[in-house]
């Protein structure tokens, strides 16, 4: 398995920790998924995503609507980091004053845990694929 939490500390009760990639699945606190996830600060949704060619602007809309507001958007995909990233997420993003990037799929993770831990308000958006989450595990 790949663990997620290479931050020493983990968040306070209430506040998502994304634990790692377990088998076929990705896990969040404790709770496995086999589909992509947006993970805010305080809860986790599935994303209607299952390729990072499928994202559009408007997958983005909860994290512009979030209060506290969301500061940042890590988006795993993937064992490398495509770039960059498209500008269509950038300028929509932006009018919300949120930064994004793309990251590795584990790399998202353990940004999104250091961040959440340190209440920063950010979002993690993990794009499942299925041969992606297994190979941690060979």
């Amino acid at each position: 398995w790949e663990p997620a939490d290479i931050h020493p500390e983990r968040p306070p009760p209430g506040y998502m920790n994304i634990d790692g990639m377990f088998d076929d699945d990705i896990q969040v606190d404790g709770k496995k998924y086999q589909h992509s996830l947006l993970i805010m600060p305080q809860f986790v949704v599935k994303w209607n995503v299952n390729k990072l060619e499928d994202i559009t602007p408007e997958h983005f809309a909860m994290a512009s609507i979030h209060y506290p507001a969301i500061r940042h958007v890590f988006v795993g995909c993937g064992y490398t980091m495509p770039c960059p990233t498209p500008p269509e997420w950038v300028d929509y993003l932006a009018k919300y004053r949120i930064t994004v990037e793309i990251c590795a799929l584990a790399t998202a993770a353990r940004l999104f845990n250091m961040q959440n831990t340190l209440f920063q308000n950010f979002a993690c958006a993990l794009v499942y694929e299925k041969e992606v989450v297994q190979r941690f595990h060979t």
